[in-house]
C-alpha cells in the first residue's frame, strides 16, 4: 500500500508574488507595443505561474496578476494575427495603387516633354526637334532629367525614346515617345502619340506600330 503524501507545508507569512506572474504581466503589457514577440511569452509564463501557485499550497500568490498577464498576453496576440491578416489581403491592394500613381506620374511627365516639343515644333516650320535634348538646350523645358521615365520597381530613372523626323501635321496616331521596357510593366510600354494622347500600350502593338511609322527610333539622349 502506498503511503500518503506528505501535507504540504503550512505558510508562516504572507505568500510570496511568483516570479513567473509578474513576468507574464510585464509580457502581456508590452504586447501592445511588440505584438506577438512579448505576447506568446506572456502566455506561456502566464500558464506555468497559475500551475505553481496551485500546487505550491499557498506560498506562492500572484494568481491575479498572472492571470491579468495571460489575459493581455491572447489578446496582443490576437490583435497581432488579425492585423498580419488585414495586411496580407491590403498589401496587394496597395502595390497596385502605388502602380496606378506610378504611370500616371510617367504620363504627365511624357505629356509635358510633348508640350514642349509642340512649342520647338510651332517655332521651327511645324518640324520636331531632331534630339530631344535640344528641348532642353533651348530653353523649351527646364530639366528633362525631372521628367525621365520611373521605373515602378526599383524606382531608377531612365531616358524616354524618341521617333525623330516628324511634323505636326503627320498622322496623329504616330507614336512620338515611348517608356522603355521594364521588368515592372507586365510588357506594356507607356506611348505617347503625336496628338498627345498616351496611354499603356502592349509590347506587340508597340512594335507593329513602329514598323508601320517606318521611321528608326532614337534614345531621348543628346
Amino acid at each position: 500500500m502506498q503511503a500518503p503524501s506528505p501535507p504540504l507545508p503550512i505558510p508562516s507569512g504572507p505568500p510570496k508574488t511568483s516570479g513567473l506572474a509578474i513576468a507574464s504581466l510585464v509580457c502581456g503589457c508590452l504586447g501592445f507595443i511588440l505584438a506577438f514577440l512579448t505576447g506568446i511569452p506572456a502566455i506561456i509564463t502566464g500558464h506555468k505561474a497559475l500551475g505553481k501557485i496551485k500546487r505550491s499550497g499557498g506560498t506562492l500568490g500572484g494568481s491575479g496578476i498572472a492571470t491579468t498577464g495571460l489575459v493581455l498576453g491572447y489578446v496582443t496576440t490576437g490583435f497581432t494575427v488579425v492585423w498580419l491578416a488585414l495586411a496580407a489581403l491590403a498589401t496587394p491592394a496597395i502595390f497596385k495603387a502605388l502602380e496606378r500613381a506610378n504611370m500616371a506620374e510617367n504620363i504627365s511627365n511624357v505629356r509635358q516633354i510633348k508640350l514642349a516639343a509642340d512649342m520647338y515644333a510651332m517655332d521651327h516650320d511645324g518640324q520636331y526637334p531632331p534630339k530631344v535634348q535640344l528641348l532642353e538646350d533651348t530653353g523649351y523645358i527646364h530639366s528633362l532629367d525631372e521628367l525621365r521615365y520611373k521605373d515602378a520597381k526599383d524606382k531608377t530613372r531612365h531616358d524616354w525614346l524618341y521617333t525623330a523626323g516628324h511634323a505636326n501635321t503627320d498622322n496623329p496616331t504616330i507614336i512620338l515617345f515611348a517608356g522603355p521596357m521594364t521588368e515592372s510593366d507586365g510588357k506594356k510600354r507607356i506611348v505617347c502619340f503625336l496628338d498627345s494622347s498616351s496611354k499603356p500600350l502592349p509590347e506587340s502593338d508597340y512594335q507593329r506600330q513602329l514598323r508601320s511609322q517606318r521611321t528608326p527610333e532614337s534614345p531621348s539622349g543628346p
